[in-house]
């Protein structure tokens, strides 16, 4: 199944490519370290006259198999967290960013940004655009993006936030409405008054 998600869906690729340099040097970090430990002081002067090269080897490979595991480990913590960002590549498009397990270092409910930008959390919108999710992921139901929905809940700063953020001020949504259209349609003012200075589409004006 990992097999069919890594080649199939490049999303999960990059949470398959982090969990297994981890897993896998975890591994190899618990099998060197065991292997040293079952090493009597017989064994390792034999080692160290007739092998030295490698046996030196041996220890370097297990001492950097353990810091990597800390290192990788401490990596994936915070990127778990949101600590650390890593943007969505740009060949990964927009749809992608809108499902839940695919937004990258936590799991992020898929209609996460479009209920903050409807609602007006502000803080909430950083959090979910720094998760990854991308600013013009569409509702699958509608066509709206986030700034549609900020649009249709009058939430000026919201939409201001999401323009910063590169959001495509005249997308369209299925009914083939832009955010202006439907700030105007739900008499949003101030995000009208936004949308217009940036020389923004209304689909509705003759």
């Amino acid at each position: 199944a990992l097999l069919i998600m890594f080649f199939i869906d490049p999303a999960y690729k990059m949470v398959i490519l982090r969990a297994g340099l981890w897993f896998g040097g975890l591994f190899g970090a618990i099998w060197g370290v065991l292997v040293w430990l079952a090493i009597n002081d017989t064994c390792e002067k034999a080692l160290t006259l007739n092998f030295f090269d490698l046996y030196l080897l041996f220890k370097i490979s297990v001492v950097v198999l353990v810091l990597e595991c800390i290192f990788l480990g401490s990596l994936l913590s915070m990127l778990y967290q949101g600590t650390l960002i890593i943007p969505p590549p740009s060949w990964v498009p927009p749809e992608v960013y809108a499902d839940s397990e695919k937004m990258g270092s936590r799991m992020v409910s898929r209609d996460a940004i479009w209920k903050a930008a409807r609602s007006g959390h502000i803080s909430e919108v950083d959090r979910v655009l720094r998760m990854g999710v991308h600013v013009n992921a569409r509702d699958p139901s509608n066509g709206w993006t986030a700034l549609h929905y900020a649009a249709a809940g009058a939430q000026t700063s919201i939409a201001q936030r999401l323009v910063n953020a590169g959001a495509d001020v005249d997308a369209e949504t299925r009914a083939g409405e832009t955010p202006l259209s439907l700030a105007i349609n739900y008499n949003a003012t101030g995000v009208q008054n936004m949308l217009r200075n940036l020389g923004a589409r209304d689909t509705h004006a003759v």
